[in-house]
């Protein structure tokens, strides 16, 4: 057997259910340290905002145009959401965004701009567009 949960493995001989519980605990964490961040290289983003039961409730989401993944979602939205988004970033994570697209983005940019470091020249190159609608 490869792969066990914490269960299966406290139910073997001499196998306590917190001593099975610490060896999953310190497994997850090496693997944990030895995972890249996702924010890690980010070039191209996504950042959409869409609206779940019924229209009352929203969510934003940033995705890596690039690596073709989701790399952060919250729940709420406009300009304080995703600036969460950029606290979570180092500086120089935000200062690798070169693109950035979606429908929200003009919102965004303002927010953008500002979490970069004060005499960053890097962001003249930067390219904002607003997405398509792929829902038609």
């Amino acid at each position: 057997m490869s792969v066990a949960n914490q269960r299966t493995v406290s139910g073997f001989p001499h196998v306590a259910w917190r001593t099975a519980g610490d060896v999953a605990h310190r497994v997850a964490e090496r693997l944990k340290a030895s995972m890249p961040s996702p924010f890690d290289g980010l070039h191209a983003i996504g950042v959409d905002e869409t609206s779940y039961r019924k229209g009352h409730t929203c969510i934003t989401v940033v995705v890596d145009h690039e690596r073709h993944r989701v790399i952060w979602a919250h729940d709420g939205y406009g300009r304080d959401v995703f600036g969460q988004f950029l606290q979570t970033l180092t500086p120089e994570q935000r200062a690798s965004i070169r693109v950035a697209d979606g429908e929200v983005v003009p919102e965004f940019l303002r927010t953008l701009v500002f979490a970069r470091p004060r005499g960053d020249d890097q962001f003249a190159d930067c390219t904002f567009s607003p997405s398509l609608d792929m829902s038609r």
